[in-house]
C-alpha cells in the first residue's frame, strides 16, 4: 500500500517530522490503516476509551497516551486496522501550520479547496483503490479543537 511516508523513506520535508499532520495519511507517527499490533509495537500500548457493541465483535476506541492520539478499530483483534485517528494536541501541525488552535480563516487561507461549515472544515484525499480519507478540522468558536482523519469506503456498484 502506498502512503506518503513510504516515499523517499519518509524524509520529504513536507511530511518528515514526528509532529506532522499529513492530511489523508497520518497524525504524527500514527498512520491510517495501520494494524493495531504494529501501531502498539511502535507507540506502546493504548488504553480502552470505549467499546461499541456490534452484531459480531465490538468496535474499540483506544487512546495512546505516549503520542496523545486516539484510534478507532473495527474489532479488538491485533490484525484490525485503524479506520479513524484523532488528536486534540496543539503540537501536531500540517506543513501549512494548521492544527488544534488554528482559526477558521487560517484554514481557509491554507487550504482553498477545504469544504468548511460551522462545525468543521474537511479535505478529502484519495487513499487507495477503494477508499478516501477525510481530514476534519473540527471547530468550536471558529477555532480547531480536534483534528480527525476518517477513512471512508467508496461504493463500487
Amino acid at each position: 500500500m502506498f502512503t506518503l511516508d513510504s516515499v523517499a523513506g519518509g524524509n520529504h520535508p513536507a511530511w518528515g517530522t514526528a509532529n506532522r499532520i499529513v492530511p489523508g495519511h497520518r497524525i504524527g507517527p500514527v498512520r491510517m490503516a495501520t494494524e493495531r499490533a504494529v501501531l502498539e509495537s511502535s507507540v506502546g500500548p493504548g488504553s480502552l476509551v470505549r467499546s461499541i457493541p456490534t452484531e459480531t465483535l465490538p468496535k474499540q476506541i483506544i487512546y495512546y497516551k505516549k503520542v496523545n492520539i486516539s484510534a478507532w478499530f473495527a474489532t479488538p483483534e491485533d490484525s484490525t486496522t485503524a479506520d479513524r485517528i484523532a488528536t486534540r494536541r496543539k503540537r501536531y501541525r500540517t506543513a501549512r501550520g494548521i492544527g488544534v488552535g488554528s482559526t477558521l480563516s487560517a484554514i481557509r487561507r491554507a487550504y482553498k479547496n477545504a469544504a468548511c461549515g460551522t462545525s468543521a472544515c474537511q479535505l478529502a484525499t484519495p487513499f487507495d483503490d477503494v477508499s478516501v480519507v477525510v481530514t476534519r478540522f473540527e471547530l468550536r468558536a471558529d477555532a480547531v479543537w480536534r483534528v480527525t482523519l476518517l477513512r471512508l469506503f467508496v461504493p463500487t456498484d
